[in-house]
């Protein structure tokens, strides 16, 4: 089993550019800029409560979230202790790309905390932590499928199990092509002082928010 999230990289000269919410004026500048964020969508319940495959038919929430790749490393590596896979980089074009993106930010925003968290519905359909991203792919790729393709985007995206193979099925990833695990190209980062640090912070607070990875 696993999880997916779509991971975005912009140009170091066009950033994300983050100010304070409230203010009358940008003109001090952004607060923070962001170029490598993740599209992730996981399953929450109320404080406490764990995630069990019974309670997982509409008695959670799919949490739409977008956040800084960085983040992404110190929840599931440095606080989690996940092995995070990566696919090779997507075969999409500038268009597709920005059209992606688009639909992950609408979808996160209409989704709100108001959508329920399903494995499969009653119509074979499904609404959890892999579903959601290859529902933004198979809409930018739609014009470029093949028959099969049509086929499979209907039928293998639900269930979070063989990623890698979804991808392939689409021609959405080059064959032999590998990619460093998120562990690998962020070693330095998830063991630094700094996250070490904050990890240490958040264990010894006795206040959490429950968001449990699917």
């Amino acid at each position: 089993m696993g999880r997916a999230q779509a991971r975005f990289v912009l140009s170091e000269e066009h950033p994300i550019r983050l100010y304070p919410l409230g203010v009358a004026s940008i003109a001090g500048g952004p607060v923070a800029t962001v170029s490598d964020f993740c599209y992730s969508v996981e399953v929450a319940g109320p404080k406490g409560v764990s995630c069990q495959l019974a309670h997982a038919f509409g008695d959670f929430v799919c949490a739409h979230r977008l956040l800084s790749t960085e983040e992404v490393v110190f929840e599931r590596i440095t606080r989690g202790g996940y092995l995070v896979h990566q696919s090779p980089e997507l075969v999409l074009t500038p268009r597709q790309r920005e059209r992606a993106l688009e639909l992950a930010l609408k979808r996160s925003h209409s989704a709100g905390m108001q959508q329920p968290y399903y494995p499969l519905t009653k119509r074979l359909g499904a609404l959890n932590c892999t579903s959601h991203v290859f529902v933004v792919l198979d809409d930018v790729l739609a014009e470029r499928y093949s028959l099969v393709q049509r086929i499979v985007s209907k039928l293998l995206w639900r269930l979070p199990i063989q990623l890698r193979s979804y991808l392939r099925l689409r021609s959405a990833i080059e064959a032999g092509v590998q990619m460093p695990t998120l562990n690998e190209e962020f070693e330095a980062l998830a063991a630094s002082a700094e996250l070490t640090a904050r990890l240490r912070q958040q264990s010894s607070s006795s206040s959490r928010t429950f968001a449990a990875p699917c």
